[in-house]
């Protein structure tokens, strides 16, 4: 059943605005983008449909491996910039997406990662130049004798492939698609971040492939749609912002004109392009549990003000509940936590009023809720003793996916999201002392405790390509195969 807080729990949120603990809310408007830390992430990459992505390539710091089956990748203790740690995904026929963040000691990052596909927009001769557009209005137009060859500079006379997508600043899965974070450092090199009104992707490719740029001193003309949820808030003129691919950050570069439901602006190169307003912002941590104190894992808490136009700040939590990131300063908020962006059921609600003081909102227990379930068991071998190394991989047909290790007795609680009144759970254990792992088992979840009993990993179960990943002394170790062969990621 559903509880209502009540105002001196309420109030409480409100006083512990400000608090601070440890190094988990980093201050100052100049980012240090030099210390190093050692830091660990997971996380789960899908295509357009939303189906997982297996085999993509995956950097963060010098290390690299590729997703498994089920889209998920994992790094243990490898060194990345404290302040703004990159998780680039690379896949053929996408673009290469990257997520930022700030770490935190003692908590590894959780992520979930939309590729956006290289739509051909078209083809431009470079000599007498020309535009392209989509079926949303995005453009890109192309002046005579601009475009030259990337790295050597010199020019390129032949066609131009260009390939586009225009990211829907108003769409559920903005949060998913878009690179970095929203961090962004204006002309004065101060962070800020900022609420978007529109992004686009762009490459060129000339007619075997080869990578092409705009000519030092050349601009081409990029059209983004205005969105009608926006248009009563849109300025006349907004400030344009480019995705550095090296620091995670956007960074400004010129305005665009607002021309009807379009702005237009001009880009120097082609990268990801943002036509955004900035804002002040303050850093943020939370850890959500259920009643039990069981952390909810993989969750995602999204964060929208109350006053157009409305924008959103998404995040997810990882193995403990936790996560953290920033918010706009001095703003009335909507708390919502849900199982992904795309899940219509929300699990809890809390009103918010951020002020120019970091925010710790520390442990907040969701009350019991029809939107959310518990899913319990005991993973045991063939001789039926209990399997003290391994994990659990929760799939749900709504798209929800996690990955939880297993307890040293062999139990597991697990907390997943409910997005249907028909939600089907399908769960792979797996052993890592021996190398194996069950057959997938499906249950119908309801919103009560899924007891699943014992479930079994023995010498016979089959083993599912690619799902078991763990990392010792930095090396990274996944069975690729229903042998149990083991692949070193260097």
């Amino acid at each position: 059943m559903q509880k209502v807080l009540t105002a001196a729990v309420i109030a409480i949120f409100m006083l512990i605005a400000g608090c601070k603990k440890g190094d988990k809310l980093p201050t100052g408007d100049f980012p240090d983008l030099n210390t190093r830390v050692n830091a660990s992430a997971s996380g789960f990459v899908t295509n357009e449909q939303n189906q997982p992505v297996q085999g993509a390539i995956v950097k963060m710091g010098m290390m690299s491996t590729t997703t498994n089956l089920f889209g998920y990748f994992e790094f243990n203790d490898v060194e990345v910039v404290k302040n703004a740690a990159l998780i680039k995904v690379e896949n053929p026929g996408y673009f290469t997406a990257i997520k930022t963040h700030s770490v935190i000691t003692g908590e590894k990052f959780f992520t979930r990662i939309k590729l956006i596909p290289k739509n051909t927009l078209g083809t431009i001769d470079a000599i007498t130049g020309g535009s392209v557009t989509d079926v949303n209005g995005f453009k890109i137009q192309i002046q005579p004798n601009s475009v030259v060859y990337d790295g050597s500079g010199l020019p390129y006379n032949g066609a131009i492939t260009v390939f586009g997508y225009w990211l829907n600043p108003v769409s559920d899965d903005l949060p998913l698609t878009m690179p970095g974070d929203l961090r962004a450092l204006n002309n004065n090199g101060n962070l800020q971040s900022l609420i978007t009104y529109g992004m686009v992707a762009v490459e060129l490719k000339g007619s075997n492939g080869e990578a092409l740029q705009i000519a030092s001193g050349k601009t081409s003309a990029v059209t983004f749609p205005i969105p009608s949820p926006l248009n009563n808030s849109a300025p006349a003129t907004i400030p344009l912002w480019y995705f550095d691919e090296n620091n995670g950050h956007w960074v400004e570069e010129g305005v665009a004109n607002r021309v009807g439901d379009f702005y237009v602006g001009e880009a120097s190169h082609f990268s990801f392009w943002n036509c955004d307003v900035p804002e002040n912002r303050i850093n943020f941590s939370i850890t959500i549990k259920s009643p039990q104190g069981i952390p909810l894992p993989n969750f995602c808490i999204v964060f929208q003000s109350t006053t157009p136009p409305f924008p959103k700040r998404v995040y997810y939590t990882n193995l403990n509940g936790f996560t953290s990131g920033f918010l706009p300063k001095n703003t009335n908020m909507i708390m919502e936590v849900k199982g992904t962006t795309l899940c219509s059921n929300v699990i809890y609600t809390q009103p918010l009023i951020t002020t120019e003081s970091n925010l710790d909102l520390g442990e907040v227990i969701i009350p019991e809720n029809i939107y959310y379930t518990s899913l319990t068991g005991t993973v045991v071998n063939c001789t039926n003793q209990p399997v003290t190394n391994g994990a659990v991989l929760v799939l749900l047909s709504s798209g929800y996916q996690t990955i939880s290790p297993i307890q040293s007795n062999g139990q597991f609680n697990i907390n997943v999201p409910l997005c249907s009144s028909n939600e089907q759970a399908t769960l792979i254990t797996s052993d890592y002392s021996s190398n194996i792992q069950n057959n997938p088992v499906t249950i119908m979840l309801n919103e009560n405790e899924n007891n699943m009993g014992n479930i079994e990993i023995c010498n016979e179960s089959n083993t599912v390509n690619q799902f078991l990943r763990y990392s010792i002394q930095g090396i990274t170790y996944e069975f690729v195969s229903t042998n149990s062969n083991i692949t070193i990621w260097n």
